[in-house]
């Protein structure tokens, strides 16, 4: 991702703070090789369920699914179960998934190679900010968002609410953009 800059400042630095907040994997991209935690925020993966990433479009899912012991999510009007919240509620409690997504699951495994990884969602927001709050160094929040055809980023506000969730319960220095996900959740 080009850095957009304006003299010597960049217009999405956030470095002069603790919390920052972005999107996609463009965030991951630019803010793991320079963050000590990444948390990724997708909020599908909060359906009382056991959610095993993995990459998108990959035809080895199947195959680990069954490795695993766990249902393979599909694409919707492809599959009997599908990354729609509708489709994921009817799942049994602790349910294992295989979670193929352009969202989440590729987030996450974008960021693992680079720093400490965590999922956030509105249901782990405490122990997820209580952990952050005892370790020291920078944290990006990435919210993950969904992907429109073109697979361009499509904001989602359900992810927007589950990254300002965990903002608020954090004791420290929020960027702007940390705070603008603040306010989405007050």
């Amino acid at each position: 991702m080009p850095e957009i800059r304006s003299g010597t400042v960049s217009y999405y630095d956030q470095s002069a703070y603790r919390v920052r907040v972005e999107w996609g994997a463009a965030g991951v991209e630019v803010f793991a090789p320079i963050s000590d935690t990444i948390v990724i925020v997708d909020v599908v993966v909060s359906h009382r369920v056991a959610a095993l990433p993995y990459g998108w479009k990959t035809e080895q899912a199947e195959t680990f699914a069954k490795r695993h012991n766990a249902i393979l999510v599909g694409r919707r009007g492809q599959a009997e179960l599908c990354l729609s919240p509708p489709s994921l509620s009817a799942l049994e409690s602790c349910a294992r998934v295989v979670l193929p997504s352009p969202n989440g699951s590729t987030l996450t495994l974008l960021a693992a190679g680079h720093t400490r990884t965590l999922a956030g969602l509105l249901r782990n927001r405490t122990a997820v900010a209580d952990y952050l709050n005892d370790v020291d160094g920078t944290v990006t929040v990435t919210i993950c968002g969904e992907r429109w055809p073109e697979n361009n980023l499509r904001p989602a506000i359900e992810d927007q609410l589950g990254a300002g969730a965990i903002v608020q319960a954090l004791t420290a220095s929020n960027s702007p953009e940390a705070q603008a996900a603040e306010a989405v959740f007050s």
